[in-house]
């Protein structure tokens, strides 16, 4: 009878040792789902600016393509570097958009996993979130140096064709 009595003592604890666990990824989760929304927050956002900043390009690159007298080849190569950069931060939004799908589509299983289930996908959607904050920075840093390379180029242009209207 003593025997029983340790072994239905022994499981409790185990059971509440094991519901406690569970209370504490739950937790880890919950946070980890807040910082899903303010980075896909975030991804929205940046998915806007890089559609204007694109738009804003092509532009400029009509402009520049309307300039018969466009005689410096910086501003073409720099130009054709924009475009790669933008076709490599279209890759890098899809895989993030995909990733932020993905996270949101664990949540509805997540509680009914085990303790290891859930703290390899905690583990894994940290390092996730890690990347993506890492290369949205990335992103936001070459962004900032395409406008500050567009500012420029518009004013060689500006300046080319001053010259030009000075000259004709």
């Amino acid at each position: 009878m003593r025997i029983l009595g340790c072994i239905i003592i022994i499981f409790a604890l185990l059971v509440s040792c094991d519901d406690g666990k569970k209370k504490s990824l739950m937790a880890e989760f919950d946070t980890l789902e807040k910082q899903h929304d303010s980075i896909e927050k975030q991804h929205v956002q940046f998915e806007s600016e890089h559609q204007a900043m694109m738009q804003g390009h092509n532009e400029l690159k009509s402009q520049l393509g309307s300039m018969e007298s466009l005689k410096d080849s910086t501003v073409l190569a720099d130009m054709a570097r924009h475009e790669v950069i933008f076709k490599k931060h279209d890759a890098t939004l899809k895989n993030h958009s995909d990733i932020l799908a993905a996270h949101s589509e664990l949540k509805a299983s997540f509680p009914n996993k085990t303790d290891v289930e859930m703290e390899a996908q905690i583990t894994e959607m940290k390092e996730m979130h890690d990347k993506m904050m890492s290369e949205h920075e990335e992103l936001k840093s070459e962004h900032e140096t395409i406008t500050e390379e567009h500012k420029s180029i518009m004013e060689k242009v500006k300046d080319t064709t001053s010259v030009e209207e000075v000259e004709g």
